[in-house]
């Protein structure tokens, strides 16, 4: 008899997980009696050739009974008496428990090959409160639960340096912008493209321009791109990758990195091969190893007042002709067999009308094909729930723009937040929910948060886990997933503790349970008799470690009076309101 601690348990175990919460109710029970039966069957069938046999990766599935809670790591529960709170910069270079950033949404984001969080730029406030275009780099400890201030200005509205295309400057620097395209290449260097701010000699408007960090070297190289604003596209030719090739300038677009450390662009809001400012939907892969860009699919031209309509064909059937509405604020993820996934945004429907989407695709690099995978091909739908923590087919997340979103180690897909129109017919109202979705199963769970919106955040205590906490209502807010595959959330435009909407510092982690296989009494190995099998769950444990709070009194004081509502419209005329960009 062989005992097999693979891929004949793998149903048994999770069995075991999923049941973990009802232990003494009648039904896990009898279901426990009978695995044990089936287990038995098992261990005494024939016996496979071990070349059959392969390692079997525990996975953690989302349910009812999930452990997971919201801790308040950081940063303000309130907007404080000037209506934001200004960066804390601290020494450059120099880790500390005081250091902060400002209040800001709209920054871009990475993560580095020792976990720790980066973040650059957007909107928001810098040292001295004022309100604009930041151009600073952060980095993050999640195990010190610190800041460092690694590069760029303390003051906002920057121009960029560019120094000498492609060699590395410790005097090169991005300009200040927000809403720009960041990945993550397989060396672990970050790379930034185009975003909504500031080009060389102070010129302001939407950017094309290509940049890599390194963070072993903290030095920037320009890649590609302009030095000056608003270009248009240079397409070349489709499928055909060529030097001169480079999208137009933009921001709010939607990004991917392939297995071969390859950066991949769709859509966002800008400049077209004509030089027509719209929403667009071509899709780019831009190679690291040669420096070229390849238009992949999707239009050249903003055709006209209707734009892109998206081309949905049949549910979840690939084809060449299917394609994505225009769109720009969308969520995106990467799935565990390297497949693309585009969710929603601000865009235009099958019927070419432009509002907010929650249609679901996936895309096939192998083929350049789209699928149509899920929600509504119109837009301005509402969200079906269903019960919290149970995955439903017709489940799907109301229509959105800016939500956060993570991919967890299990390949999981999580969105939380976002801004939706879809409610009592008004704008500007900002959701709290936290959704996940299993690309196995192709169904969506409610997990959190609430179904309505313009929600005050409930911080409890600092870095203390409550199943009672929850990020206030809120979009375009920065997020990661660390390497303990916790999700981050940090800022964006939304509401804290007492109600008031701005630009936040906060800074939250949502701990995902430890995956961990079953324990089984016997070795694996091969017996010649009957042999007794203790199993020991330990599935899905939840994680209570986390690091001290780093907070003064002064930053988490009473807000002294409320601050005026600062909406975020990210289209407004550049040349009207307080900041052309922000």
């Amino acid at each position: 008899m062989r005992v097999r601690t693979l891929r004949e348990m793998k149903l048994l175990s999770l069995i075991f997980c999923s049941l973990r919460r009802d232990a003494s109710s009648e039904r896990a029970s009898f279901y426990r009696l009978a695995m044990l039966c089936c287990l038995l069957l098992t261990l005494t069938a024939p016996v496979r050739s071990q070349d059959e046999g392969g390692v079997f990766t525990w996975s953690y599935v989302p349910n009812a009974s999930d452990t997971s809670q919201w801790t308040w790591m950081g940063g303000s529960s309130t907007l404080g008496n000037t209506g934001g709170r200004p960066g804390i910069y601290g020494t450059l270079g120099t880790l500390a428990a005081g250091n902060i950033p400002g209040g800001r949404y709209g920054s871009a984001t990475w993560i580095d090959n020792s976990g720790h969080l980066w973040l650059f730029a957007g909107c928001g406030y810098d040292v001295n409160g004022v309100w604009g275009e930041p151009s600073d780099l952060w980095e993050f400890s999640p195990a010190a639960n610190e800041w460092t201030w690694m590069g760029g200005s303390s003051s906002v509205d920057q121009p960029g340096t560019y120094g000498t295309l492609g060699t590395p400057d410790a005097g090169s620097f991005p300009g200040g912008r927000n809403s720009s395209v960041s990945w993550t290449d397989n060396r672990g260097n970050f790379w930034l493209f185009g975003g909504n701010g500031f080009a060389a000699n102070y010129a302001g408007g939407y950017l094309n321009d290509l940049w890599e960090f390194n963070p072993s070297t903290n030095q920037w190289t320009w890649w590609g791109g302009s030095k000056g604003v608003s270009q248009p596209g240079v397409y070349g030719t489709l499928g055909t990758s060529a030097a001169d090739n480079i999208p137009g300038a933009r921001y709010l677009a939607t990004k991917w990195t392939d297995s071969s450390g390859n950066l991949w662009l769709f859509g966002g809001f800008g400049y077209d091969s004509e030089g027509t400012l719209g929403r667009l939907n071509d899709l780019w892969e831009y190679s690291t190893s040669t420096n070229e860009w390849e238009w992949i699919s999707g239009s050249n031209t903003i055709a006209d007042s209707t734009n892109r309509p998206g081309v949905y064909g049949t549910l979840s059937t690939p084809s060449v002709a299917n394609v994505p509405g225009a769109r720009d604020r969308a969520a995106s993820w990467t799935d565990n067999n390297g497949k693309f996934w585009l969710f929603g945004g601000e865009g235009y429907d099958s019927n070419g009308q432009m509002n907010y989407l929650n249609d679901l695709w996936k895309f096939n690099q192998s083929t350049n094909e789209w699928a149509w995978m899920g929600g509504s091909s119109t837009a301005n739908q509402s969200g079906v729930y269903g019960t919290m923590g149970v995955p439903a087919a017709e489940n799907i997340p109301g229509s959105r723009e800016l939500p956060a979103h993570w991919t967890d180690s299990s390949g999981n897909f999580w969105l939380s937040e976002g801004g939706n129109a879809k409610v009592n017919g008004s704008t500007s109202q900002w959701l709290s929910d936290l959704w996940v979705f299993n690309p196995s199963s192709n169904e969506w769970s409610w997990m959190g948060g609430s179904t309505l919106t313009n929600q005050s955040g409930v911080y409890g205590t600092l870095s203390v886990p409550d199943y009672a906490n929850f990020p206030g209502s809120r979009g375009s807010a920065l997020y990661w997933t660390d390497k303990n595959s916790n999700l981050w959330l940090f800022g964006g435009n939304g509401f804290d503790s007492a109600g008031n909407q701005n630009a936040l510092n906060d800074l939250w982690v949502y701990q995902l349970p430890i995956v961990q296989a079953p324990i089984f009494s016997l070795a694996a190995g091969t017996y010649t008799t009957a042999q007794k099998v203790d199993i020991i769950e330990r599935c899905c444990l939840p994680r209570r470690s986390l690091p001290p709070p780093h907070t003064s009194a002064a930053r988490n004081s009473p807000l002294a009076f409320p601050h005026p509502l600062r909406e975020y419209n990210a289209h407004a005329d550049q040349s009207s309101g307080s900041h052309p960009f922000c």
